[in-house]
């Protein structure tokens, strides 16, 4: 098992221990399916706190480029989405939502260890996407 697999396998084991339980709302939420470098893949929910979305962190490689695929409710269908980082990295500018409320965006982490977040907004919601780049001299 490579390194970038092992990854993967820990940040799954800590999405499914972190979420807690579901609540209707979750349930409910948007999901984000990230499609990582080696083509691999891992769908998300979002979960609200307070009034806004967010999801748990996804383990990447420094430097990676993840494609995200965001599956919204039809309400936010062909409206602008805005994507910032917030911490570093490079993201898709500005993204048009479906009409079947579906967007897709492009990310790319920093080069250092640390959480990068990703900004999302369409109107007055907001959600965050949270990528975090492990130590290697710290796994």
């Amino acid at each position: 098992m490579n390194f970038q697999t092992t990854l993967k396998a820990l940040a799954f084991l800590a999405i499914c221990f972190s979420a807690g339980p579901l609540t209707a709302q979750t349930a409910q939420g948007p999901k984000a399916r990230i499609i990582f470098s080696d083509e691999t893949s891992s769908v998300i929910r979002g979960h609200h706190r307070n009034d806004e979305v967010r999801f748990s962190p996804v383990a990447v490689l420094a430097g990676e480029r993840v494609t995200i695929q965001l599956s919204l409710p039809a309400r936010f269908a062909n409206t602008l989405l805005a994507v910032q980082p917030l911490d570093g990295g490079r993201a898709s500018g500005k993204v048009v939502i479906q009409a079947d409320g579906r967007a897709t965006l492009a990310f790319e982490a920093g080069a250092q260890p640390g959480l990068y977040r990703l900004l999302l907004v369409t109107g007055d919601k907001s959600a965050t996407l949270q990528f975090s780049v492990p130590n290697p001299a710290n796994p």
